[in-house]
């Protein structure tokens, strides 16, 4: 579903009565793994159901994608499933998250998500180290993965990564806003927060927040460029969650994915960074990424935002190609 057309499904939501039904909101999200027995999935050994896709040669080098978020979807990277010519390209929503099963916010936290990831190594790499490649919140998970299991990555490349540990959070990280807004966080705190009815509501709000003006993810991209993003759905309480775990909500920031890296991990890692990103761009990215891996190069991406393997792959795919490739 692409961005306009949420917004106009708002706008729709917001001329019914102030009764909305909990059953109208069902209709306005995709249905997750759990509804929808079509969908493509990987199930875990704790039993919970991703949203999973492969594409390419299964002998291939595995090329593992984490979206952004936290508690988007693998949608707006889905153009990478081109580059399967040359590697086994594996892409998923993160648990409680895009189409992935929805779960209690105990069970959605980073340490959780990385043994997701170490789950999805262990069945699709062949026990041979991977490639893998993370955007945004996907670029700070995909660190801490490599900072609990350095062998098993070959190369790292990190899409504009978000705040990889608190100095920099103190930075970039202020997506908590958009999570702690009153009538968000009021239904966090009721009852029945978990039914599968409020999962429905507070993705349907999320999508509408970040389209709006209360969003920042104006800091990322022009109105314009927000305008072509396309996403399937939004997992708001995994990205409440993670913003909590981070300390993004009392100004804490205590955690570091990056401590250990540069004594435990050598293999090469590229950071892609735009020059238009007003917070996690180029300059951010030199200052406080490049400094925590050994033998780390970094890329300017000219006239970009954030989104620009999805809204730019013509320029972005051929530099992720030639990264892995050599």
């Amino acid at each position: 579903m692409t961005n306009k057309n949420l917004i106009l499904a708002a706008c729709c939501v917001t001329l019914m009565t102030a009764c909305v039904q909990q059953d109208d909101f069902n209709e306005l999200v995709r249905p997750t793994v759990i509804e929808d027995n079509s969908l493509p999935r990987f199930t875990l050994s704790d039993g919970t159901i991703l949203h999973l896709e492969t594409f390419g040669d299964p002998d291939s080098t595995m090329l593992l994608v984490l979206h952004g978020g936290p508690g988007g979807d693998y949608e707006g990277l889905s153009v990478l499933q081109t580059l399967s010519n040359h590697y086994f390209v594996v892409l998923f929503d993160q648990r409680g998250s895009g189409l992935s099963q929805r779960l209690p916010i105990g069970q959605l936290t980073p340490p959780k998500f990385v043994e997701d990831i170490n789950e999805i190594v262990t069945t699709y790499s062949n026990n041979k180290p991977i490639y893998l490649l993370g955007h945004s919140w996907g670029g700070a998970l995909a660190t801490y993965y490599v900072q609990q299991h350095p062998e098993k990555v070959a190369k790292l490349l990190l899409a504009e990564p978000g705040a990889c540990y608190g100095a920099a959070a103190e930075v970039a990280n202020t997506t908590a806003f958009i999570f702690s807004s009153e009538g968000l966080h009021e239904m966090l705190n009721s009852g029945s927060y978990l039914s599968f009815d409020n999962d429905n509501i507070a993705d349907y709000r999320m999508s509408v927040f970040v389209n709006s003006d209360v969003g920042d993810y104006r800091d990322f991209a022009s109105p314009e460029e927000l305008q072509e993003l396309s996403f399937t759905r939004f997992g708001f309480f995994a990205g409440y969650a993670v913003n909590d775990w981070q300390g993004n909500f009392d100004g804490t920031y205590d955690y570091d994915f990056t401590s250990g890296i540069k004594e435990n991990y050598f293999g090469e890692t590229l950071i892609l960074a735009s020059d238009k990103s007003q917070r996690l761009g180029y300059d951010f990215q030199l200052q406080f990424h490049v400094p925590k891996f050994n033998n780390c190069g970094i890329t300017k991406i000219e006239n970009e935002g954030h989104f620009f393997i999805e809204l730019n792959p013509e320029l972005a795919l051929p530099l992720i190609d030639e990264f892995f490739l050599n």
